[in-house]
């Protein structure tokens, strides 16, 4: 892949995390129960799968393969597993230790690179690897459960989360090395719709839960709109950011070393993560998070070399 290619795929990334950003920050202000969560998840990623699908119409329908379908499939279970965990990880522990065994996944994929892919890996990227994480540190250490003890769960949950991070940018790998034809458009709508089909799943669930125990109660259900307008928009904006962030990160997976991909692509994201909070919610902006900001894009520098 063209080098500039390569630098407009992780510029469009970047736009791309800031869409991501502020609708996670909208949104999470607007979702206040499980039902909204599971109708917007189903949303997202239904939107995501129909971009995908209009991409596979130009692009063609073809190699529909047993690797293709196998990696769909691990790719939308990981995606799944990761939201879970993730979501469960923040109820007992800070901010910065989810955030950081979340990124810390990327480890996995560089040391399978490494080792079943046969990628090279120099001493200075290793050493940048090893900035970013100071760098995601930094700029990730904020919360006010910090002082607590770990539960068991919760470290069962964030270490779950860290395998289920890794293993997707590994299962994003192998499909762009190993598998036959690599039709990343049609890849992802089989991710995506897999991952809405069990989001809508879940949605229907806790739709009958919430019935179920409104008959007992003796209630009258309130009937409102599940998602709201700003929902809406912020879930239609979500899956093309998504979308586009997959198409992208899989694609440069072909030629691309995972030592470049996965570190770069989520430094871009911590740093974007940090702007646009300060920018945009107006986020305090500590000395420790401009140090962070530095250090990142240093490691940037030198992983990219």
């Amino acid at each position: 892949m063209n080098i500039y290619i390569i630098i407009l795929f992780f510029v469009v990334i970047a736009i791309m995390r800031v869409i991501q950003k502020v609708c996670s920050k909208v949104s999470s202000e607007q979702i206040t129960d499980n039902k909204t969560f599971f109708a917007y998840g189903a949303l997202y990623q239904c939107v995501a799968a129909t971009f995908a699908l209009i991409t596979v119409a130009f692009t063609g329908f073809h190699n529909f393969n047993t690797g293709l379908i196998v990696c769909s499939v691990l790719s939308a279970v990981l995606f799944a597993v990761d939201l879970f965990t993730g979501l469960e990880a923040v109820k007992g522990c800070s901010i910065a230790v989810a955030t950081m065994f979340g990124l810390g996944g990327l480890i996995i994929s560089v040391v399978v690179s490494y080792f079943w892919f046969g990628e090279e890996i120099k001493s200075y990227q290793i050493a940048g690897l090893c900035i970013f994480f100071v760098s995601a540190y930094l700029l990730s250490s904020k919360d006010g459960k910090s002082g607590e003890k770990i539960s068991a769960k919760t470290f069962l949950m964030l270490f779950v989360n860290f395998l289920a991070n890794g293993l997707v940018m590994v299962v994003q790998k192998y499909f762009a090395l190993k598998v036959e034809g690599a039709n990343t458009p049609l890849f992802s709508f089989l991710t995506f719709m897999l991952c809405g089909i069990f989001m809508v799943i879940c949605f229907l669930f806790t739709l009958c839960k919430n019935k179920a125990k409104a008959i007992e109660n003796r209630q009258e259900e309130e009937k409102k709109p599940v998602l709201n307008k700003k929902l809406i928009i912020c879930g239609i904006l979500l899956a093309l950011a998504l979308f586009l962030i997959n198409i992208m990160i899989t694609e440069m997976g072909k030629t691309v070393p995972s030592i470049i991909i996965f570190p770069v692509s989520s430094a871009i994201c911590i740093i974007i993560a940090t702007l646009v909070g300060y920018f945009v919610f107006k986020e305090k902006l500590s000395v420790k998070k401009i140090i962070g900001l530095l250090v990142g894009i240093a490691s940037i520098i030198i992983i990219g070399i």
